[in-house]
């Protein structure tokens, strides 16, 4: 999941540049909130997408075998989807009831 993604499935509003601030601040405060959460997620995240370390290498460094930390990256990759998803909802709603 990178950042692209992040904004084809989430912020649908009419100006781009907008769209895309949106949807890091909301994946930023996603990944702020998983780490509260779980804190071995959130380090998969960071370690495969913010540092480029491979699955082998990931799972190496935070000692867990490569299955284990291929599945909890699904699972953090479908919870910050589901996050930036409710999030942009809610800018949505809110933009439609300013205007």
């Amino acid at each position: 999941m990178d950042v692209r993604t992040m904004t084809r499935n989430g912020v649908e509003a009419a100006q781009p540049a907008r769209n895309e601030d949106a949807c890091l601040l909301l994946l930023d405060e996603a990944l702020r909130s998983l780490e509260k959460i779980d804190a071995r997620k959130h380090a998969i995240v960071e370690m495969r997408f913010f540092l480029g370390l491979s699955v082998e290498e990931t799972a190496e460094a935070l000692e867990i075998s490569q299955e284990a930390a291929s599945r909890e990256l699904r699972l953090a990759q479908a919870w910050l989807r589901r996050e930036v998803t409710q999030g942009s909802a809610r800018i949505r709603s809110t933009t439609r009831s300013t205007s």
